[in-house]
């Protein structure tokens, strides 16, 4: 609004102007430094301008909004000089507010030192038009003073040292007079007795560097200067002692030379011959010295033997190959190259093994053979287990075990590498593996595809000896977290080792063990379970979480099972929420505050999720409503600047992504909610911005629909566009079938012909090349695809716009007993066919050509096709309500009816009646 006022020149600027000065309640400190830019100089006289300046507040560690916005504004807009000396004057005064010499920080400090640099972009102003008042070298001296030992970003860094190289170039103001103004202020805010700690604080940290060429002549005038007070010329005694000596000459020579310039103060000619004298030698320092200086030559001598040594090595090795691989001197020649390998920088990979570094500074006949040397030297080594070792050597290994690692990667570079070794082999190389500091070895999952057995005898034992080690505070399980950070075959392989440990585990800490380690090391196997396990997986860890949080847990392993349940039933883990908390007395309301931070707080994986179907918008809503009552907006920490998040911050975190899950939910359920919570007095802070949020959400729903380029071309073109949603792929899945269905209506049907069909295959073809002929460019048909697991498919359906999949499991029923037909639907469509994010959307496709019956698998009655129809909708419907918490579906059953359906001419005349024969 000041912006559109400033633009249009708006007379009521003046008022605005006035009443930051003289209304601090209505403007903010944030508010009223981002105006300050705005409004500076033409509508903020300098009295209002420091009367809001005094008031602004700035924690140390804090960005700097007014100066970033501020400084390049006095760089570049017309301002009057009279404008920027009242400016300096009146922000020197506010900067030397509180100002002191702070003891323990060594350095000045004030009470509004944010805003020194703003003071020297004035100065910098002020120099870049010729002032050279002696009041702008004391604000100068002052900025330089408060900068001392601050950490500046590089602009800002820029306009510090600028001001400096002002002060030092002496066309302003000469050096001595930079130099005794900065002495000043040092004594008038810090005064020093002791000649030397002056003239420390001044040449170490003060403006002017002395230096011969351009301080020397000054500085010995004022020392011989017999009119100057005498602690002023013992300064300069310091100063021509240590600060402006030429370095020609001995320096106790030019010392002397001094003396003629102090004669007439014996005070001076006692501390000249004092600093003069000869120290006396002190026998330890010179011991140390020569010690030292023993230890570089002995430094030098070794290098250069080293040197020496490697320019040998490298020529035997760079000339004669075969004499370097030789069989009694290959194992050392390998032992060598693999050190230097493993040195090389960035060269060397993690395994030790570079080919590039060898052929470089070798040749690639070198690298072949120390490849083929190294194969040799894993092979006749083997390196134990951390289970198999001492308690006191659990943690140790040997540096040869190391060169066997990379040995086996100079070996991976034959893409059959791992097909080639037998099963002793292979062993031998899964003991490899936990020699790698960071993760598994690149080489890892070619020996889990081709030695899926081996591997398991090896790291199997290993893993679980891990799992089960005695829980400690800081004790990591890396093997854990290296199976976590893998790829899916090898998490696949070891995955039933950690399935079975945590269908045994008991949730009791043994002695010894920390629980809050216990439950971290839970909650690691249960992540890795839910990330990798299939639907069985899934489903017992929910039962253990429903059965553990129902039995009453610690709070640590509150910490695993809460968040599970909330994952996998979120309406159960809602509702226990909401029972845990109305347990809690007032004075337990920090467990809310924990409850909410590891559920939905930074790093929380039910926060990743919670924008998910299966968190509706009126479990949202109840979890908002319980975040606000416990975590109200009313209480929430205030901080200025950088600061360590604690667990009102993580809380606050949480409360926040539930709103924005609410007011990005979706469809009328969504939009519902929205309107509740706008209503509910408890969010009547923000009711407004929550049902503008929530027209804007509905409005981008809308647009939503809004097709790209080619998506209305094949409109256009073909009538209808490909699916791109799961439920668009349904919706075409059931389009489809309903064509098949109307298909066998026809004249034309293909029924009679079908019903001839006593093969699966044969009938899937036939359906296939339907489903092909009415595809019209929405996707393409698939037979007999693959999945994950190797389990075939009958037919599968991609989208041709999206990565989205449906798939039929085709039964013919007249020869197949109701319960096969039953449990075909969870079993083998669900389970198997089913499992992918991209595939669920799913039909069971019976086909029925003749008359009979079915037995139904529970009640055992005898059934028609309308009963099996209703029997195998009844156990659809049962799957997905079983099934809805962990896989999100959409299941359809179709039963393709292919007996006759009208009664032939000639069946028709038997069945007339005698009556009409006549």
């Amino acid at each position: 609004a000041v912006d559109a006022l400033i633009a249009l020149s708006d007379p009521r600027l003046e008022e605005i102007s006035r009443s930051l000065a003289e209304d601090p309640v209505i403007w903010p400190s944030k508010l009223a430094e981002s105006l300050i830019p705005r409004l500076f100089p033409s509508n903020l006289p300098v009295d209002r301008l420091c009367c809001v300046l005094g008031r602004i507040t700035r924690s140390p560690r804090s960005v700097d909004y007014l100066d970033h916005y501020w400084s390049p504004v006095i760089a570049s807009v017309e301002i009057s000089r009279e404008y920027l000396s009242a400016l300096r004057e009146g922000m020197v005064n506010l900067v030397c507010v509180g100002l002191k010499w702070h003891s323990e920080w060594c350095r000045f400090t004030s009470e509004r030192q944010h805003l020194h640099l703003s003071l020297a972009s004035v100065c910098l102003r002020q120099i870049a038009d010729g002032d050279s008042a002696d009041d702008l070298l004391w604000a100068c001296v002052l900025v330089l003073r408060l900068q001392r030992q601050e950490q500046h970003p590089p602009t800002d860094q820029e306009r510090i040292n600028t001001l400096k190289a002002a002060l030092a170039d002496g066309v302003l103001w000469p050096r001595e007079k930079a130099f005794w103004m900065d002495d000043a202020f040092c004594q008038r805010f810090h005064p020093k007795d002791k000649v030397e700690e002056r003239f420390y604080e001044l040449s170490q940290h003060g403006p002017i560097s002395l230096n011969s060429e351009a301080d020397q002549a000054w500085v010995l005038t004022a020392l011989s200067d017999a009119k100057r007070p005498q602690a002023e010329r013992a300064l300069m005694l310091e100063a021509a002692l240590y600060g402006v000596w030429d370095g020609q000459g001995d320096w106790r020579d030019y010392a002397v030379k001094l003396a003629d310039k102090v004669a007439d103060v014996p005070e001076l000619v006692a501390a000249l011959e004092e600093k003069t004298r000869p120290r006396p030698v002190d026998p330890k320092w010179e011991k140390m010295k020569e010690r030292h200086r023993k230890q570089g030559e002995d430094d030098r001598r070794r290098e250069a033997k080293n040197h020496a040594s490697w320019i040998q090595f490298w020529r035997e090795v760079a000339s004669h190959p075969q004499t370097a691989f030789s069989p009694d001197k290959s194992g050392s020649t390998a032992w060598s190259l693999w050190q230097v390998m493993s040195r090389s920088g960035e060269e060397s990979r993690s395994s030790g093994w570079s080919r590039r570094f060898i052929e470089k500074y070798f040749s690639k006949e070198v690298a072949d053979r120390l490849r083929i040397a190294m194969g040799q030297m894993w092979r006749s080594d083997r390196p134990t287990l951390r289970s198999e070792r001492t308690e006191g050597e659990k943690n140790t290994y040997l540096i040869r075990w190391q060169l066997g690692l990379a040995a086996i990667a100079a070996e991976a570079e034959d893409r059959n590498w791992a097909r080639k070794l037998s099963q002793d082999e292979a062993e031998l190389a899964a003991r490899y593996v936990p020699m790698e500091l960071n993760g598994f070895p690149s080489w890892f999952e070619d020996l889990v595809l081709a030695h899926p057995a081996a591997v398991d005898a090896v790291l199997g034992p290993e893993l679980l000896d891990e799992l089960n080690q005695v829980a400690k505070t800081h004790v990591h399980c890396m093997f854990l977290q290296c199976i976590r950070d893998s790829s899916e075959n090898i998490t696949k392989t070891l995955l039933p080792r950690i399935q079975a440990w945590f269908e045994d585990f008991t949730h009791d800490v043994k002695e010894g063990e920390d629980a809050a380690a216990v439950a971290e090391r839970l909650r690691r196997v249960v992540d890795l379970l839910l990330r990798a396990g299939d639907a069985g997986c899934k489903a017992k860890i929910l039962a253990t979480a429903r059965q553990q949080l129902g039995n009453g847990v610690d709070f640590a392993f509150e910490r695993v099972w809460l968040p599970v349940l909330m994952r996998l039933s979120p309406a159960e883990g809602v509702e226990q929420l909401e029972k845990m908390v109305s347990k809690l007395s007032p004075l337990e309301q920090d467990q809310v505050l924990q409850w909410i931070s590891f559920l939905f707080g930074d790093r929380s994986d039910c926060a990743d999720g919670i924008g998910e179907a299966e968190f509706t918008p009126a479990l949202l809503l109840r979890l908002v409503r319980l975040a606000y009552q416990h975590v109200h907006p009313s209480g929430d920490a205030v901080h200025d600047g950088i600061f360590t998040p604690g667990l009102r911050d993580h809380a606050e975190r949480g409360r926040a992504v539930l709103v924005d899950a609410l007011l990005n939910a979706r469809g009328p359920e969504g939009w519902a909610a929205k309107l509740e919570m706008a209503n509910d007095p408890m969010f009547s802070h923000f009711r407004d911005r929550a049902l503008h949020l929530s027209r804007q959400k509905a409005a981008e729903e809308i647009e939503s629909a809004a097709m790209h380029d080619s998506q209305a071309v094949q409109i256009d073109r073909y009538q209808e566009s490909p699916p791109v949603t799961r439920e668009e792929m349904f919706q075409v899945l059931k389009d489809r079938l309903d064509d098949i269905d109307e298909l066998l209506l026809r004249d034309d049907s293909p029924r009679a012909a079908w019903a001839l069909i006593s093969e699966e295959k044969v009938m899937r073809r036939e359906i296939a090349r339907e489903l092909g002929r009415s595809a019209n460019h929405a996707y393409v048909v698939d037979q007999e695809s693959v999945t994950a697991d190797e389990k075939e498919t009958d037919i599968r359906l991609r989208a041709t716009a999206s990565e989205q999949q449906a798939v039929i499991e085709l039964k013919l029923a007249d020869k197949r007993p109701g319960r096969d037909l039953r449990d075909t639907i969870k079993d083998q469509l669900v389970k198997k066919y089913m499992a992918s994010e991209l595939c669920r959307s799913g039909c069971l496709l019976i086909t029925v050509a003749s008359d009979g019956s079915w037995e139904h698998p529970d009640s055992k009655a005898r059934l028609d096709v309308e009963g099996l129809r209703t029997m195998l909708e009844a156990e659809k419907v049962k799957v997905v309500a079983e099934l809805s918490d962990l896989l999100p579906l959409h299941l359809e059953v179709r039963v393709l009816d292919l007996r006759p359906r009208i009664p032939t001419e000639k069946t028709s005349k038997r069945k007339k009646s005698p009556g009409a024969n006549d």
